[in-house]
This record gives structure tokens, C-alpha cells and sequence, in this order.
């Protein structure tokens, strides 16, 4: 019977378990708005690894015609 002590005490005092509900709702409230958070974080290092394949096809074929109008696009992009 003593594991069910905790859960007895909830049941017995509904009034506190409202409250210790609220309170873990507002703390959790609290807490989400003081995160905060960048969509685009800066980094020193900004670097992209991109692997082309194209089965069956010629190195020399796969350079022209995918990776690098790849390397032009990613090129064109703000901070890379």
C-alpha cells in the first residue's frame, strides 16, 4: 500500500492536485517562451557536400548537366 501514498494524496485532495497541475502548466509556459530560437543560426563554417549519381552515365555528362548547375545554384546562395 505505500506505492499508492502518492496517488492517494491526489485523490483525497483534488483541490491540490489542480493547483500543482496549474503550476507545472505555467512553469512549462514560462519556459517556452523564454527559448529562444533562430531559424538560420550563424555558423563560421558554412559548407555543403553534395554527391551526384547518375547510373550509367559519363563522369563528363553528370559534371555538365548536374553538378555544376548544382555548384552555380549553391554558389548564388547568401553565406555559402
Amino acid at each position: 500500500m505505500k506505492g499508492n501514498i502518492f496517488t492517494d494524496l491526489f485523490i483525497r485532495r483534488p483541490v491540490l492536485a489542480i493547483v500543482v497541475n496549474l503550476i507545472i502548466l505555467i512553469a512549462g509556459f514560462n519556459a517556452w517562451n523564454s527559448l529562444s530560437v533562430r531559424q538560420y543560426p550563424l555558423s563560421e563554417n558554412a559548407a555543403v557536400q553534395i554527391s551526384t549519381v547518375y547510373v550509367g552515365a559519363s563522369a563528363e555528362l553528370v559534371r555538365g548537366f548536374i553538378t555544376t548547375p548544382l555548384e552555380r545554384a549553391i554558389g548564388a546562395a547568401e553565406g555559402i
